[in-house]
């Protein structure tokens, strides 16, 4: 899909130059597709130039005018671009109510959208006062979208209980819920996020814990059968599901951990200060890694390594190191490190790697490095996660994983351990 739209989008240049309406409507609807998919700055990029085309073929209050920009205010918020997204929401809904009045389905979708930014921007009052009456208005005016309801419930619902009106607040989330199911199915996607905010809902007032993750669980499931792993609402559903797990379970970090590992495979980061990878940190620290999944089976020959600098092929398959030590000299502060890595034919299955010590460290699979979230001393985790293209070379019992260790301390030795990405419950609860 996102191939048939890259092409898509590079046939429209100068193809419709005196056409401007129909170039805004092909490039709205190519900047939906792409944000229903996930892809915010392509999306962005379309919606911009519909705005700027429907401004000036059509005029600052049209319809098309004020629903593309609403769109550009949409796009930017996906993009965290929160401050820019309110002012121009703010903008849009000014013009729609000066043009169609406040009872008018456009107004109404403006109202919930705006609603939305107020929520992420943590502008509470301003969140319940527009969601309030997004809600009110979309019961009396025919013509709402469902999915405008849905939303401004959604907002309404969550500032219902921020306030103290905790019942009140889950009773709006679970309409929300049963109003999109009834009018779509169960696995529409506005049905999934509905599901989604029931679920935070009742995690962050700590009620029906059980049901929470039931739902995040369905959720996440539909989820990814229809947007994939790298979907930025699946990453969120996994990001809200390892907050479960990882309250509800401190000394058994295995599920929350395996959520956490799977957003990095489709988010990596490479600084520890970042929000996403201090989680995963925290709990690998609390435990040692063979409590955290069980580490995969190796060779007996175990590692071999070498103190000085090796040739530029040391880390591929075939490279010889019959020649390497079997025991790390005691003074040394730099090795590279071989071993032989069986592993499953399973591709479900995949490796990483943890380090627990001091220095700084690079990870190979078949020569090919691998991603890394890492922090400095005194804390000292590691954890390596392997791309697509090396994963794409494991085989079944000729795999090499190499490191290369710099800035050791022959006093401190490091650990490294060898892990599968540890089992996650994708569809159902556990027992008890």
């Amino acid at each position: 899909m996102r191939g048939l739209l890259d092409r898509a989008a590079l046939q429209l240049e100068g193809r419709f130059r005196e056409q401007p309406r129909v170039e805004a409507s092909v490039r709205a609807a190519l900047g939906r597709t792409y944000f229903n998919l996930g892809q915010y700055a392509a999306a962005l990029s379309h919606w911009e130039r519909a705005a700027t085309l429907c401004r000036d073929a059509l005029g600052e209050g049209h319809r098309q005018t004020l629903l593309a920009r609403s769109d550009v205010a949409r796009a930017r918020l996906a993009l965290d671009q929160r401050m820019e997204a309110r002012d121009l929401a703010e903008e849009v809904l000014a013009s729609a109510t000066a043009t169609y009045g406040r009872d008018h389905p456009l107004t109404v979708k403006f109202l919930s959208r705006l609603a939305l930014v107020c929520y992420r921007l943590s502008d509470n009052p301003r969140a319940r006062e527009t969601s309030a009456e997004a809600v009110a208005l979309a019961r009396l005016v025919p013509g709402v979208e469902t999915e405008d309801l849905v939303h401004a419930m959604h907002v309404h619902g969550r500032m219902l209980g921020r306030s103290g009106e905790r019942d009140r607040g889950e009773q709006q989330l679970r309409e929300a819920l049963e109003l999109a199911r009834r009018r779509l199915q169960d696995t529409h996607p506005l049905t999934v996020r509905a599901k989604n905010a029931l679920a935070a809902f009742c995690y962050d007032h700590q009620i029906r814990i059980p049901e929470a993750e039931q739902l995040y669980l369905e959720a996440l499931a539909q989820q990814r059968r229809a947007f994939g792993d790298s979907h930025p609402l699946t990453l969120n559903l996994r990001y809200n599901l390892a907050i479960l797990y990882a309250h509800r379970e401190p000394v058994r970090p295995h599920p929350a951990l395996a959520h956490r590992l799977r957003i990095l495979e489709h988010r990596p980061i490479l600084d520890a200060s970042v929000a996403t990878a201090r989680p995963i940190l925290n709990l690998l620290s609390q435990v040692s890694p063979d409590a955290i999944a069980p580490p995969t089976p190796l060779s007996a020959d175990g590692w071999r390594l070498l103190a000085a600098l090796p040739p530029t092929d040391w880390a591929q398959r075939d490279f010889d190191d019959a020649g390497w030590l079997t025991a790390r000299p005691a003074e040394a502060r730099a090795l590279w490190f071989r071993r032989r890595l069986p592993w499953s034919n399973d591709r479900s299955i995949r490796p990483w790697v943890y380090v627990r010590g001091p220095g700084e460290f690079r990870v190979f699979l078949n020569g090919i490095a691998a991603q890394a979230v890492f922090t400095t001393r005194p804390v000292a985790h590691h954890v390596f996660l392997f791309p697509a293209e090396a994963l794409a070379t494991l085989r079944a019992e000729d795999n090499v994983l190499a490191v290369e260790a710099r800035g050791l301390d022959p006093g401190e030795p490091a650990e490294i351990a060898i892990h599968r990405i540890p089992a996650a419950p994708e569809a159902g609860p556990r027992a008890g």
